[in-house]
């Protein structure tokens, strides 16, 4: 008989193969819990994550009338003017207060004012589009910021604005302006207050005379 080597038996190469996998089950074991770490601390960035922006949208949020608050108006105002900024988009400024507050607190009491302030921001909101700003920036003052919307549209937003509170039976005193090119937001915004202040006291003095 001539003399040769013989091929592994089929019954040698199956034990070796489960030898073989027998000796990674440590290395598979670690890569798994690896594996279900870096998953797990994955899952919580993405929970924090949500419980931060949850945070700041709260921060930036009146808790009354659920509108942006002095800082989420800030932070609004901040960003339109950098889009002004680059891309030349037009932006005007409204600056509502409202006349009869105090009287309201004074001879209906406060949860009646905190009802006038929350029609007030209702109408405000439905008047205006999803992508302007409404704010409720302290007592009795509303800010509005219509993005895309130059001085050619301001008197038209205005009588939008007028009719929507007269409808809710809010008495107002609005001003507005537009942002001018050659300077910013908060110019406009100074200059809406003022043309506000204007209206509001002509208001009174022609109370007074009456």
């Amino acid at each position: 008989m001539m003399g040769s080597c013989s091929a592994p038996s089929a019954r040698s190469t199956l034990t070796a193969q489960p030898e073989a996998l027998t000796d990674e089950l440590p290395l598979v074991r670690l890569l798994a819990r690896l594996l279900g770490s870096i998953l797990e601390s994955e899952l919580r960035g993405v929970d924090l994550a949500r419980a931060l922006q949850d945070v700041r949208e709260e921060a930036s949020r009146d808790p009354l009338t659920g509108l942006l608050n002095r800082r989420g108006w800030k932070e609004r105002v901040e960003i339109e003017e950098h889009r002004a900024r680059r891309y030349g988009s037009p932006a005007t400024v409204f600056i509502i207060d409202l006349d009869r507050l105090k009287e309201t607190n004074d001879g209906q009491g406060h949860e009646a004012g905190d009802h006038l302030l929350v029609r007030a921001g209702q109408a405000l909101r439905a008047a205006m589009r999803d992508t302007d700003a409404v704010a409720r920036n302290g007592g009795d003052e509303f800010a509005v910021l219509c993005v895309e919307s130059g001085a050619d549209g301001g008197q038209r937003i205005e009588n939008k604005i007028r009719r929507a509170l007269a409808e809710a039976g809010v008495e107002a005193s609005v001003g507005w302006s537009a942002r001018d090119p050659r300077q910013d937001i908060d110019s406009a915004i100074v200059k809406a207050d003022r043309h506000m202040l204007e209206e509001k006291l002509a208001g009174r003095g022609d109370a007074g005379s009456n």
